[in-house]
């Protein structure tokens, strides 16, 4: 059952874009395990069962009622999955009902970013439409390098998306056809990781009576994110380098959740000149417990694929 849970784990990393931010939804990091699947059916496929608690146990227990009790072969999570993204994007009316669930998905990830640039509505709309595209481009060559262990088709796969990406990048930044506003844009986007994570810890403060109103929250966000992109990390798996999984290892896991652990203690030290002493200590423990989860899902993951290297060898 552990490698079951650990494959899955594997699976809801590639299938989120292969990156280590994307395994957090609302700042916690949770175990997502998905449910069978049809090609007929891309809200399926975009959707997820995530496990009702994080208490030890939880995830093998959701992991028993939904995993078939014979072990998979190698990929064939991966393979089938793979398969379904390259139907769903290649027929327009499912891709379109794919791209309704993103739609969402940046309402909320980019609702600040969406008021500050204050866009009429066909302009919000338009730039909605535009970010969907952008999170659906290159999700089949996503699930297609993690279905194959060959590093050239991984390499063409992995060009292949970047050539997407790119160019609906391109379009989004003309459409908003100012520097500054691009800039504002771009660091936004690549914020996300602390971002997705501000929800959690607003609602953590809130909850022990000590609230995080939006500029302190602003400068949180700032203060994680300079503290991340600063960090000489060994291998970093937020960034695109953590997008090839072929190359994890227990090791540089390990070594990965030291480092991530000196950049909370370097952020928390930061946090110090701005949060109270009650917002510091619950948010120095939401810190340590994302970390724990983190370095839980990572280590299983990185077993799983030592394992197929082995296998391969």
């Amino acid at each position: 059952m552990k490698v079951l849970v650990a494959l899955l784990s594997l699976l809801c990393l590639g299938f989120l874009g292969l990156s280590v931010y994307q395994y957090l939804e609302n700042g916690r990091l949770k175990e997502r395990l998905y449910e069978p699947v049809s090609v007929g059916d891309p809200e399926s496929v975009l959707s997820t069962s995530v496990a009702p608690s994080l208490k030890p146990g939880g995830a093998e227990r959701v992991a028993q009622k939904q995993v078939p009790s014979k072990e998979p072969s190698e990929n064939s999570f991966t393979s089938s999955r793979a398969d379904r993204w390259v139907e769903i994007m290649g027929n327009p009316a499912l891709k379109e009902k794919a791209k309704s669930r993103r739609k969402r998905h940046v309402k909320s990830d980019y609702g600040d970013l969406i008021e500050a640039f204050d866009f009429d509505d066909n302009e919000r709309e338009h730039f909605v439409d535009l970010m969907a595209e952008r999170a659906l481009a290159g999700m089949a060559e996503s699930m297609q390098m993690m279905a194959t262990e060959d590093s050239a088709v991984r390499a063409a796969l992995a060009a292949k998306q970047k050539e997407k990406k790119d160019a609906i990048t391109e379009q989004i930044e003309t459409f908003l056809n100012d520097r500054d506003d691009i800039e504002r844009f771009q660091i936004y986007a690549d914020q996300m990781y602390e971002r997705k994570q501000m929800k959690d810890i607003r609602a953590a403060m809130a909850s022990a009576g000590v609230p995080l109103e939006k500029a302190g929250m602003e400068s949180l966000v700032e203060v994680m994110y300079e503290e991340r992109i600063s960090y000489p990390f060994h291998y970093d798996f937020i960034g695109e380098r953590g997008k090839d999984q072929s190359k994890w290892t227990r090791a540089k896991v390990d070594r990965f959740i030291d480092e991530m652990q000196a950049v909370n203690r370097a952020i928390v030290e930061r946090a110090a000149e701005f949060l109270d002493e009650a917002q510091l200590a619950t948010f120095q423990a939401n810190q340590e417990q994302m970390i724990a989860f983190q370095k839980m899902g990572m280590e299983d993951t990185a077993e799983v694929i030592e394992s197929q290297r082995q296998m391969a060898e």
